[in-house]
């Protein structure tokens, strides 16, 4: 993919393009977590990309644990997709998003719900967009939107190579012959969860009534030695001289 850009008047260097390599369900606004390749003119930017899936099959909830239920989206969010199916980015944008909907009136941009629900115009995203951006609790986000089981992130390497022409940048993605990795990670069901509170707990508790058991019986044993007095007879010591023949 060649891509054109315009000559840059003012600096000696032309401009070039960042690529890019996410989740579709990600929103994109100035975050800095994502890495952008970027893909300077005069040169063949050669991205290899590998997509990593990560997988578990539950996630934690209150102070038991062991639910066997993946987190949905909050219901009014993006109900054209998946609930389970999002991403945890995406989910706390577009539920800030559905937030000031409800205190402004209006939808920002890149919300693509609600067609009955008109855009906000300059004056109200200066006046109440921004200022209630400010005073938002982002607790109530994190408490709604909870890390998903399956998410997918790029892992992306790039190599460079001259192109010989100076606006223009040419973009090769290449892909691994495999698709993707996935992480699966090991959770507990509420079962499994109190065998092994139970084994930690007989572990801790039999090593504790040992060490108890041992303390006592010395303790009683001191006492017996100090306050109670010895009944048996104490025979006197007899000192014996003899004298040794030297034959």
């Amino acid at each position: 993919m060649d891509l054109v850009s315009p000559p840059n008047i003012e600096k000696a260097t032309e401009k070039g393009f960042i690529v890019f390599l996410d989740d579709p369900l990600n929103v994109i606004i100035d975050d800095k977590r994502i890495k952008g390749q970027r893909a300077p003119p005069g040169l063949v930017t050669t991205i290899k990309s590998e997509l990593i899936r990560f997988q578990r099959s539950a996630l934690y909830t209150a102070w038991h644990g062991g639910t066997t239920h993946c987190p949905k989206m909050p219901k009014g969010v993006m109900i054209k997709n998946d609930p389970e199916r999002f991403s945890l980015h995406g989910c706390g944008a577009f539920y800030l998003a559905q937030m000031l909907m409800k205190t402004c009136g209006c939808k920002w941009l890149l919300t693509e719900d609600f067609p009955d629900v008109k855009y906000c115009d300059p004056a109200q995203q200066y006046k109440c967009i921004l200022p209630s951006c400010l005073k938002t609790n982002l607790t109530e986000v994190s408490k709604n939107c909870l890390d998903p089981c399956i998410s997918y992130h790029y892992r992306a390497d790039a190599s460079y190579v001259g192109l010989g022409l100076s606006n223009t940048s040419r973009i090769e993605i290449v892909y691994n012959a495999k698709q993707y990795i996935s992480l699966e990670y090991r959770t507990t069901t509420l079962s499994g969860l109190f065998s092994q509170v139970g084994g930690a707990m007989g572990l801790y508790l039999g090593a504790s009534i040992i060490t108890f058991a041992e303390v006592v019986i010395f303790a009683v044993s001191w006492l017996w030695y100090r306050i109670v007095p010895s009944t048996s007879p104490v025979l006197p010591m007899h000192h014996t001289k003899k004298m040794l023949s030297p034959y």
